[in-house]
């Protein structure tokens, strides 16, 4: 990729584009100052043009769930650029006490980022993160979260063992949920399993628009299990709370996730996960991993590609046409290969700034 300047003109031929009502034909693209100025059908470029010539143009990838920043998981700086993401919410990288020191890391960087700010303290990634809080933690949460309302668009819990420790896991939900209805913003909760707090309790705290993350994996506990759904995915899910993949290394079942897509309980966000292995390799994952992974479980094509747009792009609160072609919107573009035996993406403009 050569850098450019925002403020020069771009123009781009690419032969097939994602638009609200599905795929289309070939089209030109020109953006000037990091926003597209004309989005038009063309049957092939202009002189200076840019040409692609294989691929599907998106209006970048959208991944609600990703690890990026700082803590012990979380990607270089540079990592999801090599796989066409453009924006992304870093999911519990940060709490009040470090959030300052993540924004700094994120400051100035091609990538869109948002946060899903921990309730806890610190990054969710430490052990035990959730035990022995300051008795002010919910304070600082919300304080943070309203000081800093274009960054924070999500409240993250996770109530996994591993971070609650010896916390009570229900006095942290509940915490957990007075930010977010203090604050406004939606919940993305990493559940407990059954043995540390029942299951269909926690779901049965979720409001419409709140998130359950993880949603496709079979251990520690699972949604979808091969006896049918638990009732109480499907009353949420028929409430308006929302599913979130976060595929990771672990928190992916293919046979679960082909169940859930066969009952019509789909993800609102297919997201990655991705995070740096305990050994501090990257883990082999990109999101059109997920994505293809997503296809072959019979999820329909133009609903992955609306996942990984336009609805995670809402779900953050996006206002600038992020996820979206339209002029005087944000100049993402991202060419996605779904020909090859594995799907990539590339990612060519972010706000108008990079060009391969």
């Amino acid at each position: 990729m050569v850098a450019m300047e925002n403020d020069n003109e771009v123009a781009v031929f690419v032969p097939r584009l994602m638009a609200v009502s599905g795929l289309e034909g070939s089209h030109r693209l020109v953006a000037r100052m990091g926003k597209w100025t004309e989005i038009s059908y063309a049957d092939g470029p202009q002189a200076g043009d840019f040409v692609i010539t294989s691929g599907i143009a998106l209006a970048g990838l959208v991944d609600m769930h990703a690890h990026f920043g700082i803590g012990p998981y979380a990607l270089s700086m540079d990592t999801p650029l090599t796989q066409g993401t453009t924006t992304l919410c870093s999911q519990g990288d940060a709490g009040s006490a470090n959030f300052n020191e993540w924004l700094s890391a994120c400051r100035d960087h091609a990538i869109t980022v948002r946060m899903a700010l921990n309730i806890g303290s610190n990054v969710e990634a430490l052990r035990d993160c959730l035990t022995n809080l300051e008795p002010d933690f919910l304070d600082r949460a919300v304080q943070t979260a309203l000081d800093n309302p274009h960054i924070v668009r999500l409240i993250a819990v996770n109530l996994s063992e591993r971070s609650l420790g010896s916390a009570d896991p229900k006095t942290i939900l509940r915490a957990a949920h007075k930010a977010a209805e203090i604050t406004g913003l939606s919940l993305m909760l990493a559940m407990a399993p059954d043995h540390v707090m029942s299951i269909d309790t926690q779901l049965e705290t979720l409001r419409p628009g709140d998130i359950v993350t993880y949603c496709y994996r079979s251990q520690p506990w699972c949604l979808f299990p091969e006896e049918g759904p638990r009732q109480t995915i499907i009353d949420a899910f028929a409430r308006g709370v929302l599913l979130d993949i976060a595929h990771g290394s672990e928190a992916f079942d293919p046979e679960v996730a082909r169940r859930a897509v066969a009952l019509g309980l789909l993800p609102s966000a297919v997201s990655s996960g991705i995070k740096i292995s305990e050994s501090g390799h990257p883990k082999p994952l990109s999101l059109p991993n997920v994505m293809q992974r997503m296809h072959i479980a019979g999820m329909l094509l133009d609903d992955i590609l609306r996942g990984v747009t336009t609805i995670p792009s809402k779900i953050l609160g996006f206002t600038d046409g992020t996820g979206s072609f339209v002029v005087g919107g944000r100049a993402d573009l991202t060419m996605l290969d779904i020909e090859s035996a594995t799907w990539s993406a590339e990612q060519l403009l972010a706000a108008g700034q990079t060009l391969r």
